[in-house]
């Protein structure tokens, strides 16, 4: 495993604090939960496939991951978007290669 542990609550407000984050305001207190969806969102973003990121999360169930976790962003999107016109492409091509 990454880590033996889950950081501790001092750990984590250690962490927060060295970060420049406040960790109590007016609106309430900062989870450590509440990071996961930022965590996971930016491992998919940087290409970290599913399997990876639901190890780093520490979850069995790498779907709930990707169901609950992880954000798609426009440029996530845009990216696949991208990634099916070229199959398309390649494909038309196969076919006309094989017609020709």
């Amino acid at each position: 495993p990454l880590f033996r542990n889950a950081p501790t609550l001092k750990t984590w407000q250690r962490d927060l604090k060295a970060a420049g984050i406040t960790y109590k305001t007016a609106d309430g207190t900062l989870h450590r939960k509440s990071t996961r969806k930022t965590f996971a969102t930016r491992l998919a973003e940087a290409g970290v496939v599913n399997e990876i990121r639901g190890r780093l999360m520490r979850h069995r169930d790498t779907m709930l991951v990707e169901r609950t976790y992880t954000e798609k962003t426009d440029a996530m999107i845009r990216d696949e978007r991208k990634a099916l016109q070229r199959m398309e492409r390649f494909i038309e091509k196969q076919r006309k290669s094989k017609t020709g």
